[in-house]
């Protein structure tokens, strides 16, 4: 074999390896740059969709704040202030009378405020009615039901026969609007 045939063949050989590792080496390049830039479209689609969520939730809750302004205005109509709750006691005198019953009410504890409302305090009282079985149903259903200048929650009853009829005693909580304990800056 001549010397140039051979020398042909080596540089053939030079060339066709060296053209395959540089093929690899871009193919390998390419792979990468397409893998970095499917991750970079995964990452923004999730931005995306994360953002959008976000968008709609700030759109559902302005949606909802005429309905929560219009919530709050219902709930300031029904708890009072704390001001009011000085005619509490002449207030359920008076209820008393219309359903035929005695109603005597003390306030036993100091004032407590709801976990989930700091907005929102209650007076523990102690409550004690005189009057015949309907009547005392009659008024426990008005200041349940009917009551639109307080907010009551029964805690615990318990009634018994006495005098003219029967006496039930029991504690409840008195709602009321909390006022603002942090400073006003003007």
């Amino acid at each position: 074999m001549p010397s140039g045939f051979r020398r042909q063949i080596w540089i053939s050989i030079t060339i066709i390896l060296t053209s395959t590792a540089v093929f690899g080496i871009f193919t390998w390049k390419l792979g990468l740059d397409v893998t970095n830039t499917v991750q970079n479209i995964v990452t923004a689609r999730e931005a995306f969709a994360t953002e959008n969520k976000r968008q709609e939730i700030f759109v559902q809750l302005r949606s909802n704040e005429a309905e929560a302004d219009r919530g709050i205005a219902r709930m300031s109509a029904v708890i009072p202030e704390e001001e009011q709750l000085f005619s509490f006691r002449q207030w359920a005198k008076n209820l008393g009378v219309v359903h035929n019953v005695s109603a005597n009410v003390d306030f036993k504890k100091s004032p407590g405020k709801l976990s989930g409302a700091p907005s929102i305090a209650y007076e523990t009282i102690g409550i004690d009615l005189e009057g015949r079985t309907e009547s005392i149903i009659s008024f426990l259903r008005a200041v349940e039901l009917g009551a639109d200048r307080f907010l009551l929650g029964l805690e615990t009853l318990e009634m018994a026969r006495g005098g003219n009829g029967y006496r039930m005693t029991g504690g409840a909580k008195v709602f009321y609007r909390a006022k603002n304990e942090s400073p006003q800056t003007p």
